[in-house]
């Protein structure tokens, strides 16, 4: 049992290594928003980066139920679209075409079909999305393949140092277990709260909270090679996301 624990650490270790290492050389980029922002600039902004940067439970709890531990843990990259971002306000805002978003994942197999997860993605380290997120699933209806869950989940943000965002969402999800491939699919709802930094705003303009809201829906899979592969599409309101993760269960 340890022997297995160690090698799977090991290998974990590396896949953390190489990802984590990829996701932050294709963000050494100097980020910032435009300035001269009006609320509804901000509104935009924070649905241009917030909502796709929230936390991802993936998969049901009970779908290739994890080993001993219940634990997983893994590495997360979100492709974030800049859309007209930098063109807002007096257009002088500076990001990459598509803002990566690297984050630690985890999650945790409870009794009763209950799971938590949480993520961190270190944003501040090379002046990207900052984002720490928690998510709640509980898995209400299952027969040999079907599972049927519903998850609460809750992210704070903070985009560039000049954005801040709380986003929380509610979402029921079906996933079916079809052996080392379990797709899945979801629909739910998504809102933000979003201040911004005075530097960034007119001067006529209150910096916020300005609240906002849309629909969410999603689809993704996961694919049991050893490690777990799982990808992910969301669709929030008209934002389209795109995320990627390379887990481990122990």
């Amino acid at each position: 049992m340890c022997s297995v624990f160690s090698d799977k650490l090991s290998s974990m270790k590396r896949i953390l290594t190489s990802l984590l290492a990829l996701s932050f050389s294709a963000s050494l980029t100097a980020t910032e928003l435009s300035g001269d922002l009006g609320d509804g600039d901000i509104k935009k902004a924070a649905a241009i980066t917030a909502w796709p940067s929230i936390h991802r439970a993936w998969t049901a709890p009970g779908v290739s139920p994890n080993d001993g531990l219940g634990l997983s843990l893994g590495l997360e990259a979100t492709a974030v679209p800049r859309s007209d971002l930098t063109e807002m306000g007096d257009g002088a805002g500076v990001a990459p075409s598509v803002i990566p978003v690297p984050r630690f994942w985890a999650a945790w197999d409870f009794p009763h079909n209950f799971q938590v997860s949480g993520s961190v993605a270190p944003g501040m380290l090379f002046d990207g999305i900052f984002a720490l997120g928690v998510g709640i699933q509980w898995m209400f209806f299952e027969d040999e393949t079907i599972k049927m869950s519903g998850l609460f989940h809750y992210t704070y943000s903070d985009i560039f140092g000049d954005l801040s965002v709380h986003t929380p969402g509610l979402s029921f999800q079906t996933a079916k277990d079809l052996g080392f491939w379990q797709p899945y699919a979801g629909i739910g709802f998504i809102s933000a709260n979003a201040s911004a930094d005075r530097a960034r705003v007119r001067a006529d303009t209150d910096t916020g909270p300005y609240t906002l809201a849309a629909s969410h829906v999603y689809a993704g899979a996961r694919i049991d090679l050893g490690a777990e592969l799982s990808f992910q599409f969301d669709l929030t309101g008209r934002k389209l996301s795109f995320a990627l993760l390379m887990s481990q269960s122990f």
